[in-house]
Parts: C-alpha cells; structure tokens; sequence
C-alpha cells in the first residue's frame, strides 16, 4: 500500500504550493477479483457454520456423512485457494517447464566450471541471458543479479544510479557497460555479443566447454575477460566521501564524476561523450510542452501511432549508448537507423526504455556512416512521455580516456587472497600516502568489521551506500574484512550460554535433587503416582490398555481356569434351572402328575 501510494504522489507535480499538472494515471492498477478474495470465502464460510451446525443435531450414524462432506468442502477450499495464489505468482514471476531450467544449468553450468577452472580467484561474474533473476545463485557464481525482499535499498539505488535495472526488491545485470561493470569489479562477462571492441577476443568460446555431441545449448556463449575491472576495495580521494551521486540526473554525468571524485581531479574527466544531437526531434501526432523542468510529450490522438525522430551526428563504428532522463517513468519503443532521417527511413528495433526491467542504459549498437537516427515511439497507458532537457541522450566511450583512468584506480587496489570467502575477504594493498581511503563495492552494513595490519579500524558509509575505511601509513598493509552482524553473534553467545546450562543442570540433577532446598526449587510437588504393583492401578486399567501389566499366571490362577473349563457346563446347568419356575405341589392325597416327585420322598 505504501508502494502504491508513493507511486501516486509522484503523479503530482506541486510548484510553489500549486499543482501544475497531473502527469500520469496510475502505473499500476490494484485489481481485485470479488469472486476468488471475497464471495468464494464467505460462501464456505457459511456451509462451514451450517455443516457444523448440522454435525450436533443429526443422529449418531448421520454423524460421519456430515463429517466427510466437511472434510470434502475443506480439501475442495484450500485446493481453489493454493491455485488462486500459483496463478497469481505465476503473473509476477513466472514459472516455466523442469527441461527449461535443467537446459539453462546444462548450459551455462560448464561455461562457469570452464572459468573457475582457469581462475580460483576471488572475483565477480555476470551474464546476459536470464531464465531468472536469481540465476546466479544456481550457478554459484558472485554477481549483480539478484532478488530478495530483504535486499538493501541503498543498494538497489546505487546500482540504479550506475545504468544498472534495479528496482523495488531486485537488480538484474542490464545496461551494463564496460565502465560501471569495471567500477564494481566485474571481472568476466558471458554473453553472445560481440565485446571484443573493448576487451579484445573471447577468453573462452562455445568449442572450449566440453558439451556432449548430442547436447544442443540454448545459445553460443563466450566469455569475456574485463582487463579494466578493479577489485573488490582500491584507493580513491578523500573527495569519495562526501560525494552525492543524486546532484546527477543520467549515468552518463553520474559514472564521469564519480572517476574524477575517485581520482581527485578538479576538471572533468570524460570518459562517457555525448554524440551530437542535430536540432530538436521532430514529432508525429504529439503535443509539445513543458512541465516542472521536463519536455512534456502528450498524445494528441489516440488512435494512431505517435513518434520523436532524433537525428545524430556519433563515430563511426562506436558502441552508442542510450538514456533518458527523467523523474517520471514512461515506457517507449526504441529503434534505429543510419541511413535515412525521419518516417521514411527504415528501422530495426532495440527493445524498450522505461519499463520495469528496461529503466537502464541501453545499447543501440554501432554505426557506419557517421549518423544514427533514433525513433521513439509513446507506448504507455497513460499516453505521454516527460524528459529532462539534455544536449544529447547518446553517448559513446572515450578509451583512450578510460584506459587512462583505470590504470591509475588500479594502482592501488587490493589484491585478493584466493582463499577469500563472502564474509571473510583478506588480502594486501601497497599505498604512497600517509592516509590512504580505500573504496569498496561492498554493500554497507554495520556487521562489516575492517582490520588493517591487525588492528581494527573505523567503517565509514560511502554514497550512502558503499563500506569505505582508511589505511594510515604508507607501504604494504594486510587488510581483513569480516562480516559478523550484532544479532548474529548475540544469538551464538545465548545459544552456548543456553546449551552449557542444560549440561550441566544433566550432571548436577542426581546430586542437586537430593538436597531439599534445591530439591524444591527444580521439582514440582504433587501427588506421587502409584508404583504399577499396587492393585488400586491394575484394577484402573483394562486388558488391552496401553500400560496394562503383562505377567505370566500364577499356580492358582491356572487351577482356576482348569476348574472353570471341566465344571463350567454343571453350573451353565444349574444356573439355568435356577431359573426355571419350581413345579406345583400336588394337593394332599392326591399324586403327582407327569412323573413328578412324590410326596414325602426326599
């Protein structure tokens, strides 16, 4: 609800105290559906009351029937439930077929044992092909990529900040670039795009793997060596510190400041260049407009298609790069050409901008001639498109620049020992001044402790965001990073601490008892039980019970049955003639009929 109510604030824009514009109808809308989270539920509500209503007043034998239609009605309710919420995860995440995640392990499993084979180092890792977000965690590999609703948002932030798509609860590895890639060390990349531009031929291709012959991969993958990637902490300016990436509103501006920040220069050290933009785009069915410092562009019919054409002057065979800046997010259709300006020209898409996933940097690929013309085509609900005014929303690498750069971070970053983990990094790192900040793409937490030669030294929170820490002296140093959190180490202290105590009240319990002081301190007095001879217990239970005594029989006993089985029909005999009725006495003088007893014969 908070979500969705941030969501609509943003939809007002307030100048001054007055609102200016409304500039978006509700991104996402709450959908109920009466039947399935209201009605459903209330009607077996009511057939639960009245079966149970029912269960007391029927007869005993009527019982079980209602029962069983109880039970019935309740598998049938949670049954609908359960398929009601896999429905619904299933529109939020998705899920797929057992052959499709077996063919994506299958797949990419050898190419990242291939990696790890060549290089047992401590390093970060990445891919472009996603069956899903937390792909990385099946393939055991450290990356950007990740989704969890415990997922720190200073760090969902930073990375968006950087170009990245991170958003909400997670991050995926789009709109990666060779420079924010390199910033947080991302050392290999796997992917089926042509990299070699920036870092030279593919360390291993599709032949290197040993897939099976008859194995087909859903894709031919290479992977990448990054040479500019810096590891995990290196040495930047005391300037990194203080430095506020939201004084930026595009990555572009954001990732060239924070290099000159790091380095400690005072101009600008360029290594993203805007293309040059040739005039303002011009429009098809579209209002144009200004709003709270954003070009507003508004649909004017609905019923027809509505375009921006940009015309661009960039180098010839340079990856270019795309983004628009903005506070309010619009999804658009990209898509390119180099050959001619305008409607008439023939274009090729490149996916999206703006949605959910696509709100990061996005590649438009290279051009031959000189000249790239952009198409940007409205696709939303709300019918309207708002950016901040910029030069240029293309840019390319300088590399001349950037190589430059990242030798100098290098210098001193820290070397990583192999044997490292994620909660325990430890390595060295050879500074030249006396008081050296060390830079780490670590999230921040307060249950990172840092020790430089031994001793522990203070962590400092950089970009609200980052773990950061200073190294006094120059030379080597030898620099340990443990992650212990506080609510870690309090729960083993209390489970030890627990765990001794109920040892030792084991040990102590047959002395402790005999004393009556501590006796009443850990017994509960009551009434003793009764010992299992005495015969007040055996008369409680029944042959058969749980408990019951079971003895061999006594001498007397087994008289007792031999006695019962030879005389028992006489006394059947006698006990039935006992109940008969006594014959009638025959008057005096008189003799007895049927053969009955005579009189005075005993």
């Amino acid at each position: 609800v908070m979500k969705h109510t941030l969501e609509l604030q943003e939809n007002l824009w307030i100048k001054q105290g007055e609102v200016t514009d409304i500039l978006v109808e509700e991104e996402e809308k709450m959908v109920i559906r009466p039947f399935a989270t209201i009605w459903l539920t209330l009607g077996c509500l009511f057939a639960y009351f009245i079966l149970v209503s029912l269960y007391g007043k029927v007869k005993e034998r009527q019982k079980e029937t209602v029962a069983m239609v109880l039970l019935l009605l309740v598998c049938v309710e949670v049954f609908l439930s359960g398929l009601s919420d896999l429905n619904e995860l299933d529109k939020d995440v998705t899920f797929s077929k057992y052959s499709r995640y077996n063919n994506m392990i299958d797949t990419l499993r050898p190419i990242t044992e291939t990696v790890d084979a060549y290089d047992d180092g401590f390093y970060r890792m990445e891919k472009t092909y996603f069956r899903k977000t937390n792909d990385n965690f099946a393939l055991g590999i450290k990356g950007l990529s990740c989704s969890t609703s415990t997922l720190n948002r200073d760090t969902i932030d930073y990375l968006r900040s950087m170009g990245y798509a991170s958003r909400s609860h997670w991050s995926r590895y789009l709109g990666g670039t060779p420079v924010n890639d390199s910033l947080l060390g991302i050392k290999y990349l796997i992917t089926d795009k042509d990299m070699s531009d920036y870092y030279g031929p593919a360390l291993f291709t599709p032949e290197d793997y040993g897939y099976p012959e008859d194995f087909s991969p859903n894709g031919n993958y290479d992977v990448y060596f990054n040479k500019f990637a810096l590891s995990f902490a290196y040495g930047v300016a005391d300037g990194w510190l203080t430095f506020d990436y939201n004084d930026y509103d595009n990555p572009y501006e954001r990732l060239n400041a924070m290099i000159t920040v790091m380095l400690g220069e005072t101009e600008t050290v360029e290594v993203f260049k805007p293309a040059i933009q040739n005039g303002e785009p011009e429009t098809v069915n579209i209002k144009v407009g200004t709003a709270d410092g954003h070009h507003s562009y508004k649909v004017d019919d609905k019923t027809k298609g509505s375009f921006l054409y940009y015309d661009y002057t960039v180098p010839e065979d340079t990856e270019l790069f795309f983004f628009y800046p903005n506070r309010y997010l619009r999804q658009v259709k990209l898509s390119v050409n180099d050959k001619v300006a305008g409607a008439s020209g023939s274009y090729a898409s490149k996916g999206t901008f703006g949605g959910g996933e696509s709100n990061c940097i996005v590649t438009l690929g290279e051009s031959t001639t000189g000249k790239l013309y952009l198409k940007v085509e409205i696709d939303n609900d709300s019918n309207n498109l708002y950016v901040i005014p910029k030069d240029s929303y293309i840019y390319y690498i300088d590399m001349e620049v950037m190589r430059d750069a990242f030798t100098r971070l290098g210098e001193k970053q820290l070397l990583i020992d192999s044997e490292s983990t994620d909660s325990h990094i430890f390595g060295t790192v050879t500074t030249e001044t006396e008081r050296q900040l060390m830079f780490t793409s670590i999230p921040y937490d307060e249950g990172w402790n840092v020790y430089v030669d031994g001793e522990k030294v203070e962590i400092h929170e950089a970009n609200n965001a980052l773990v950061a820490f200073y190294v006094e002296g120059a030379g080597e140093h030898e620099i340990e990073l443990k992650y212990m959190p506080a609510s870690v180490a309090l729960g083993i202290t209390v489970s030890i601490t627990c765990l001794i105590i109920f040892v030792l009240i084991l040990i102590a319990y047959p002395f402790v008892k005999k004393v009556p002081y501590l006796r009443r301190l850990i017994m509960i007095e009551g009434e003793e039980l009764p010992p299992l001879a005495t015969a007040e217990y055996r008369a409680g239970i029944e042959e058969g019970d749980i408990g019951a005594p079971v003895s061999e029989p006594t001498p007397e006993e087994l008289i007792a049955e031999a006695s019962a089985a030879k005389y028992g029909k006489v006394r059947s005999n006698e006990q039935a003639s006992a109940k008969k009725p006594a014959p009638k006495q025959a008057p005096q003088g008189q003799k007895p009929q049927n053969g009955g007893p005579k009189s005075g014969k005993k």
